[in-house]
C-alpha cells in the first residue's frame, strides 16, 4: 500500500470519528449498524494489506479503528477478531505491555475451544517473555504445551516448542533453549515450514554464539539469511542481520560486521525498534575500535529510541554501554550521574535479567573509578545471583574481577583471596571450554583427512561418470538450443504467415476492383461501338462495326466467364468451367464446334484454383488459334486432364499446328505472356509447365491440386 493511500485512510478515520463521536452506543439504528461493520471490513482489509508489508504503526492504527467501531456498535466477534489482529500487530512492533494488555483481554472473552486461542496465547506469551516476565511466561508455556499434547494439536505444539526456544534464550538457560529448539525443529520439518524452521536455525545461531561456538552460529545464521532475503521477510531479515553482527563483533571482524549493519539499517527504516538493536551494534564497533565519541553517538540513538518504546531493558542496555565507553575513554563527562538515575528508574521497571546484571556492572565499575566503595559492594550483591543463576561466565568473571579490585582497595585480605581463587576457577572454566573446543577442532580435521583419503577413491570412480554426465548435458542444452531455434522460426514464419495473408487480402481487393474496372471500359467501348453502329451511312461499313462489336461481346463474356462469374461461387466442375469458356473463345475466334476435343474426369476445383487454371488454357488456346489456324489446315485442339501415379494433376492441350518456333527458354525470353504462364504454374499453382512437340504443340501442366473426383471420365 502507498503511504498516499495509508493517509487518505487515516483522514476517513478521523472523519468517521467526528461524525459518531457525539452519538451514544444505544442510539444507533439498523442502518447505522450496518455502515459500521462496513467501516469494520474496511479497516481490516486495509489493515491486512499493510500488515502484509510489515508497516506495524499503519496496522495498528487500522485495527485500532476497527476496534472501537465494534464497541461503539457493541459487536462482539468483531471485537475479538480486531483484538486478535491488534495484539499480533503490537507484538511485532515491539509494543509488548500494550500486545499483553490486548491479548489479556482477548483471552478473558474466549473459551480454549476457539480456533484462534492457541495463537493468542502464544502471542500473549511471547510479548511476555519480551519484557522479561519469565515467570509469568513459564507458566504460559507448560499449560500451553499441556493443553496442545491433550488435543493432538501438533501444529500449535510446534509453535510452543518455538516460544519455549525463545524464553530459554532471554533466560540465558541455553541447554534448555536448545531442547526446545530442537523439538520444535522436528515438527516444523515435518509441517514443511520454512519461514519457522529457518527462524530457529536463527534462534540456533543465539544460542551457539552465547555458548561461544562462533563459526557454527554464524553458518545458521547465513543459511536463516538466505532464506529470509529469497521470502522478502523484512523483519526477519533485520534482525538476522544484528545477530550475525554481534557474531562478527565478538569475533573482531569490526569491518565484516560494519557492511552487515548497514545492510540491516536500509531494511530497518520504518522499524524503530530493529533501528534500536542495530544501532547499538554500531555504537559496539565503534567502542572496539576505540571510537568512543562515535560510540557514545549510536549508543544515545538507541537509547532515545528505547525510551520511546518504553522498554526498560533496551534503556538500562543502552545506559550500561555509554558509561562502560566513558570509563574506558577516562573521559567522564558531567551526564555520567543523570545517566546513572535514569538507569535506576528504568531498572526498578524491570525484572531480573542478564541486561539488568551488566548495567549494575558498569555503575559498579564506575563508582569504584570515583572512590565511591560503598556502593559497588551493593550493586555487586544485587548483580551476582542473576549472573549466577543466568549463568553468564563472561560476566561472573568481570564481577569477579570488579570484587577482586574491591577487597583489594579496602583491604579485605579473607574475601580478596576468595575472589581471586574465584577469578582463577572462573578463567579456568573458560580456558578449558577453548581447549575442548580446540581438541574438538583437531578430531574434526583429523576425520576429515581421513574421510578426504576415502573420498578420493570414490572420486576417481565417479569422476567417468561426471563425465559422461556432462556430456549428456552438453547434448541436452544443445537439443534445447535446436528446440528454442526451431520454436523461434515457428514464431516467425507464423508471424510472416499471417504478413503473406494481409498481404493477399489486399492483393484480393485490389484485383477484384480492377476487374470490376475493366468490365466498365469494356461497357463504355460497348455503347461507343453502338453509337457508330447508328451512326454508320453504308452498310458495308455497319456490318463490319457490328462483327466488331459482336467479337467485343464475345471478349467480354469471356472476360466474366474466366473472373466475375467464379467469385460468387467456392467451387465448380473444371469440365463445366473449360466448355463454358472455350465456347466463348471459339465464338471470339470464329471456330467451328467440333475443333476442341475435351476428356477427363468430373473434377470440383477450388474458386482460385480454377481462375489460375482458366488464364493458362486461354492463352495457350488463344496461341494455337493464333499460330496453328491456316487457310490450308484446318486446327485441332485435344485438351485432356486427369491425375498421374503421385497424385497430381496434370491438364493437357494440344494442337495440329506447327508449334514453337524457336525453344521454350528463348520463347520465355520473348513473350511476355509464356513467362506469366510458367510464373502462374510454377509461384501461384506451385506446379509445373511442359512443352513438347507432339505432331503439333504440347503444353502439360502438372501441379498437386485439391480437387474432388465426382464421377467418371466424361468427353465433349
Amino acid at each position: 500500500m502507498s503511504s498516499s493511500t495509508i493517509i487518505k485512510s487515516i483522514i476517513a478515520i478521523s472523519l468517521y470519528w467526528s461524525t459518531i463521536s457525539t452519538t451514544p452506543a444505544q442510539s444507533f439504528s439498523e442502518k447505522d449498524s450496518l455502515q459500521s461493520v462496513d467501516s469494520i471490513l474496511n479497516f481490516a482489509r486495509l489493515g491486512f494489506s499493510v500488515r502484509k508489508r510489515q508497516q506495524w504503526d499503519s496496522t495498528i492504527l487500522l485495527f485500532n479503528s476497527s476496534l472501537r467501531i465494534a464497541e461503539a456498535i457493541n459487536n462482539q466477534r468483531y471485537i475479538n477478531s480486531s483484538l486478535l489482529h491488534l495484539g499480533h500487530a503490537l507484538k511485532e512492533n515491539g509494543q509488548y505491555k500494550q500486545a499483553i494488555s490486548t491479548s489479556g483481554r482477548l483471552l478473558g472473552y474466549i473459551t480454549i475451544d476457539h480456533p484462534q486461542y492457541f495463537l493468542i496465547l502464544t502471542n500473549y506469551l511471547e510479548a511476555n517473555t519480551r519484557i522479561g516476565n519469565f515467570s509469568v511466561a513459564d507458566s504460559l508455556l507448560a499449560y500451553g504445551i499441556e493443553q496442545a499434547k491433550i488435543r493432538n494439536d501438533s501444529s500449535s505444539l510446534a509453535e510452543f516448542y518455538l516460544q519455549g526456544n525463545v524464553l530459554g534464550i532471554e533466560q540465558s538457560k541455553l541447554d534448555l533453549a536448545l531442547a526446545f529448539n530442537d523439538s520444535a525443529m522436528s515438527f516444523f520439518q515435518a509441517l514443511t515450514n520454512q519461514d519457522a524452521l529457518n527462524n530457529l536455525k536463527a534462534n540456533r545461531g543465539i544460542i551457539l554464539s552465547k555458548q561461544g561456538d562462533l563459526d557454527g552460529a554464524l553458518q545458521f545464521q547465513l543459511q536463516a539469511l538466505d532464506w529470509f532475503i529469497m521470502s522478502e521477510l523484512i523483519q526477519y531479515q533485520g534482525k538476522t542481520y544484528n545477530s550475525i553482527t554481534d557474531i562478527f563483533i565478538k569475533q573482531r571482524n569490526l569491518q565484516t560486521a560494519k557492511k552487515y549493519l548497514e545492510q540491516g539499517l536500509s531494511l530497518a527504516e520504518k522499524e524503530s525498534r530493529l533501528q534500536g538493536y542495530l544501532f547499538m551494534n554500531l555504537g559496539k564497533v565503534f567502542h572496539a575500535e576505540k571510537e568512543y565519541d562515535s560510540a557514545r553517538v549510536y549508543y544515545y540513538k538507541a537509547l532515545d529510541i528505547w525510551q520511546f518504546q518504553k522498554d526498560p531493558e533496551g534503556v538500562i542496555n543502552s545506559i550500561g554501554y555509554l558509561i562502560s565507553s566513558e570509563l574506558e575513554s577516562g573521559e567522564i563527562s558531567e551526564n555520567m550521574v543523570p545517566l546513572i538515575s535514569l538507569g535506576d528508574s528504568w531498572r526498578r521497571q524491570s525484572e531480573d535479567s542478564a541486561a539488568v546484571a551488566d548495567f549494575d556492572l558498569s555503575i559498579a565499575a564506575y563508582y569504584l573509578s570515583v572512590g565511591e566503595l560503598s556502593q559497588v559492594e551493593a550493586i555487586l550483591n544485587r548483580a551476582e545471583p542473576i549472573l549466577v543463576k543466568q549463568g553468564i561466565i563472561e560476566s561472573l568473571i568481570k564481577l569477579t574481577d570488579l570484587k577482586r579490585k574491591l577487597y583489594a582497595q579496602t583491604e579485605n585480605s579473607q574475601e580478596l583471596l576468595a575472589y581471586l581463587d574465584r577469578y582463577d576457577s572462573l578463567q579456568g572454566v573458560v580456558l578449558n571450554s577453548e581447549q575442548q573446543r580446540n581438541t574438538q577442532e583437531l578430531e574434526t580435521q583429523y576425520e576429515t583427512r581421513k574421510t578426504t583419503e576415502e573420498l578420493n577413491l570414490v572420486n576417481g570412480f565417479l569422476l567417468a561418470a561426471n563425465e559422461k554426465n556432462e556430456l549428456q548435458q552438453r547434448n541436452q542444452y544443445l537439443l534445447l538450443a535446436i528446440l528454442g531455434l526451431i520454436i523461434a522460426l515457428a514464431v516467425a514464419l507464423g508471424l510472416g504467415y499471417r504478413a503473406v495473408r494481409r498481404k493477399n487480402t489486399v492483393i484480393q481487393k485490389l484485383n477484384a476492383e480492377i476487374n470490376h474496372r475493366t468490365l466498365n471500359h469494356l461497357a463504355f467501348i460497348q455503347k461507343f461501338y453502338a453509337l457508330e453502329v447508328r451512326a454508320a451511312t453504308h452498310s458495308e461499313q455497319r456490318e463490319a462495326m457490328q462483327a466488331g462489336m459482336a467479337k467485343l461481346e464475345s471478349m467480354v463474356a469471356l472476360y466474366r466467364q474466366l473472373y466475375n462469374d467464379l467469385d460468387e461461387k467456392k467451387s465448380m466442375s473444371l469440365r463445366t468451367y473449360l466448355i463454358n469458356l472455350l465456347e466463348k473463345l471459339m465464338e471470339l475466334s470464329s471456330l467451328p464446334e467440333d475443333t476442341i476435343q475435351l476428356s477427363g474426369p468430373e473434377l470440383e476445383l477450388d474458386v482460385e484454383e480454377m481462375k489460375l487454371i482458366g488464364l493458362i488454357a486461354t492463352e495457350l488456346v488463344t496461341n494455337a488459334v493464333k499460330y496453328g489456324m491456316t487457310p490450308e489446315r484446318n486446327l485441332e485442339l485435344y485438351i485432356s486432364w486427369d491425375f498421374k501415379a503421385d497424385g497430381k494433376l496434370c491438364l493437357r492441350i494440344a494442337d495440329n499446328g506447327p508449334g514453337l518456333p524457336d525453344a521454350v527458354e528463348v520463347m520465355r525470353q520473348k513473350s511476355f505472356g509464356l513467362n506469366v504462364l510458367f510464373l502462374i504454374a510454377e509461384k501461384q499453382l506451385k506446379g509445373s509447365l511442359g512443352y513438347a512437340y507432339n505432331q503439333g504443340a504440347e503444353w502439360t501442366l502438372q501441379w498437386a491440386s485439391k480437387a474432388q473426383k465426382l464421377h467418371g471420365t466424361a468427353t465433349a
